[in-house]
């Protein structure tokens, strides 16, 4: 009886040894698989706050920028209907003025050479009240050669959008006009103002056979300047159809006021040009952050597919724990083998992580 009390003894002693390093191992190995697991989601945790960091900064730097082209666009409306009112109010001041230099520069004109200048510098005079000098879109003195080994000059090509121009001559005949003004009777005034429509006739003609919409790549007229109302109105006193025949032979004849309100027209054709540029930028700015939003999402469902790999390594070892290691403690305390702590069960996760939406997916 000694000898078996003995044994029996030992052998509690040993089981009891054995049960108490086994707890120990499987306490400390699930501690490790614990840290392990703490410190992946530490890292991964961290690698996502600095995607989000980069993904926020880049968002912000799009929604300043479209901001910004906004504001842009918004300032060039109202600037451009302030410079239309603006202008408006210069046309009709440089008409008055147009009418009293006429008269002062009557004995100025004799010359045909001051005459060409004169016409020049009325048209450049008219070009910058138009406000297209400050956009560089008119060329002077721009010469193209003819099929037949000559040349044509115009006095000005006014350039269009799209790569269009308007070829206007300034070199109206003003010679007869002069005689009339200074005709001592009526009679011959008027038979000077009849030569001056004929001559200004006569330069019409001139200008349509050379054909300058064939070079330039102009629309099919050129525009004849007259720098003064009186020259054209007198002119159409002595032929009421001047206007009509001239633009029956593609050439249109202008005023300053009525190259003023074409100029004007091209103006705004160049200004409405730089809006639609704007527009599209800020199109482009708008293309450019919903690109960035699809990438956004994008990151945010990789994000999505880290989570659910984490959950499905947490849920087998939740399954690894309950099927492998509980069983045998389970056995181990069925056998009368006592321990501090009795090892708990843990719960598996079932959720998984929401899928975020692409903006493709959402129109």
């Amino acid at each position: 009886e000694n000898l078996e009390a003995k044994w029996q003894a030992a052998f509690e002693n040993i089981t009891h040894k054995m049960l108490r390093s086994s707890e120990h191992a499987l306490m400390q190995k699930t501690e490790t698989s614990l840290d392990g697991f703490r410190k992946h989601m530490r890292s991964s945790l961290e690698a996502q706050d600095t995607t989000f960091s980069k993904l926020e900064k880049s968002i912000k730097d799009g929604l300043m920028s479209l901001s910004s082209h906004i504001s842009s666009l918004t300032k060039d409306h109202s600037s451009l209907r302030k410079t239309l009112q603006e202008q408006k109010q210069l046309f009709f001041t440089a008409q008055n003025a147009f009418h009293a230099q006429t008269d002062k520069l009557l004995h100025a004109l004799k010359t045909p050479q001051v005459r060409g200048q004169w016409g020049e510098i009325q048209l450049r005079r008219i070009i910058e009240l138009a406000g297209m000098e400050p956009y560089c879109d008119f060329s002077t003195q721009k010469s193209k050669h003819t099929d037949d080994d000559g040349s044509i000059r115009p006095d000005i090509v006014i350039n269009l959008p799209e790569n269009r121009h308007i070829v206007v001559d300034a070199k109206a005949p003003l010679g007869y006009y002069l005689e009339g003004m200074e005709a001592a009777d009526l009679a011959s005034r008027n038979k000077k103002m009849s030569l001056h429509a004929k001559q200004i006739w006569s330069h019409v003609t001139s200008l349509s056979s050379k054909k300058y919409w064939s070079h330039f790549n102009s629309p099919d007229f050129v525009i004849l300047f007259m720098p003064g109302e009186p020259f054209l109105s007198t002119a159409l006193e002595q032929d009421p159809a001047l206007l009509e025949r001239a633009a029956d032979q593609s050439v249109i004849i202008a005023t300053p006021t009525t190259l003023m309100a074409l100029l004007k027209a091209v103006h705004y054709g160049w200004k409405n040009m730089q809006i639609a540029e704007n527009i599209r930028e800020v199109l482009d700015v708008s293309a450019s952050l919903l690109q960035r939003a699809d990438t956004f999402a994008q990151h945010f469902q990789k994000i999505g597919a880290s989570l659910e790999a984490t959950n499905t390594h947490f849920n087998k070892a939740v399954n690894s724990f309950e099927n492998r290691l509980l069983p045998s403690a389970r056995k181990l305390h069925k056998l009368g083998v006592s321990a501090t702590n009795t090892p708990l069960s843990i719960k598996p996760v079932h959720e998984k992580p929401r899928t975020p939406t692409t903006p493709e997916e959402d129109l």
